[in-house]
């Protein structure tokens, strides 16, 4: 029963380990749009232990929130055209 259980663990830690290649996809789609629980819970384990994937998580926000800025920008100059 205790190996079953040990293999169990092995088999589930294996299934949510990510390299980076398998996150930079994933940190952008969660930008967009919510990500399934499994897919947020592998995100999230890859994230906590890998510096350069959460500096790339927030060099894709910052991109996102300048990008939101210079939207209202061009919209509010439509405006007053």
């Amino acid at each position: 029963m205790n190996s079953l259980l040990d293999n169990l663990k092995t088999a589930l830690m294996k299934w949510m380990k990510l390299s980076c290649e398998d996150t930079s996809p994933l940190i952008s789609e969660s930008m967009d749009h919510e990500l399934s629980f499994l897919n947020r819970m592998r995100l999230k384990v890859h994230l906590f232990i890998c510096g350069m994937c959460q500096c790339y998580q927030k060099q894709l926000r910052t991109i996102q929130g300048l990008a939101r800025c210079l939207g209202k920008e061009d919209n509010e100059l439509q405006f007053h055209i």
